[in-house]
């Protein structure tokens, strides 16, 4: 089944979108056993043929589980690979009402940094999927009947990922409600999607784990600068940073951001939900 891809076009960029990274994707060489953890998340380094100095990037994972979880339980999933040109960081997060959502949300960030897959194709999910069925039925055993019927219903997810390459673009693709904001000299410059606090709903767009499933994938680029920073934020963190400012969250620590969504679920401007930012900056 085709997907249905939904293309934002940068001004003044000719030919099809993507063309950049597909070429440095194709280019790449397979340094297979090379893994850098985030959190529990490994992700396979792929390096170009032609590898330009790389600037120094500061990329940390900032999550907080819901209130009364733990971080076990976090259905959210953040990962990076910064070690060599095209640089790329990805969120994704699982739906709460399916079965090992927490599981799928990983494999989406995993393996989409692992084979350099910025938007998910129907090929690259086929065996995604498959990936999940293997890592969970092992556990459906041991659960009651309704977890085996629930898991028979599939996981799903939201989804982001994003790319900088090494002459100043970068692209992104998203599936759902995972927002990027693009901050320049401590000043939101955009974020994607164009959404308001209050424009988030609990129905949106998700990456499935059934077959046949084919997600609508939204994908859009820009140009950074030395000194520019990204955030990834799923849902509940970019609600809660599009109301209150996304400044602060350049300066968290992981102390730091467990003890502002705290407050902020106290005070009602961060709804009780798994709360990640993955924070990306390219240094001057």
């Amino acid at each position: 089944m085709a997907f249905a891809l939904q293309y934002e076009k940068c001004p003044g960029v000719n030919g099809p979108p993507f063309a950049c990274f597909s070429c440095i994707a194709t280019d790449g060489k397979d340094l297979t056993g090379l893994w850098r953890p985030v959190r529990s998340i490994r992700a396979r380094i792929i390096i170009p043929h032609k590898s330009l100095p790389l600037m120094n990037a500061s990329l940390q994972v900032l999550s907080v589980p819901k209130a009364g979880h733990t971080d076990a339980e976090n259905e959210d999933a953040a990962a990076y690979k910064a070690e060599s040109w095209p640089l790329h960081a990805a969120v994704a997060d699982g739906a709460t009402e399916s079965a090992f959502s927490r599981t799928w949300a990983q494999l989406l960030v995993e393996r989409s940094l692992a084979e350099g897959i910025l938007a998910p194709t129907e090929t690259a999910l086929t065996a995604w999927r498959t990936a999940w069925r293997t890592a969970v039925d092992p556990k459906v055993q041991a659960q009651p009947w309704y977890v085996a019927a629930k898991t028979e219903q599939g996981a799903h997810a939201t989804y982001l990922h994003l790319q900088c390459t090494a002459n100043g673009d970068w692209q992104a693709a998203r599936v759902g409600d995972c927002v990027l904001f693009h901050i320049r000299n401590r000043t939101l410059q955009a974020t994607w999607p164009d959404m308001e606090a209050g424009s988030f709903n609990h129905r949106p767009d998700l990456v499935s784990t059934q077959p046949g499933h084919a997600p609508t994938v939204h994908t859009t680029c820009g140009t950074w600068q030395p000194g520019d920073a990204f955030l990834l934020a799923t849902d509940a963190a970019a609600a809660w940073l599009l109301q209150t400012g996304a400044a602060p969250a350049l300066e968290w620590t992981p102390d730091a951001f467990r003890d502002a969504a705290q407050a902020a679920r106290t005070q009602g401007t961060l709804r009780n939900d798994d709360t990640t930012v993955l924070r990306f900056v390219l240094s001057s």
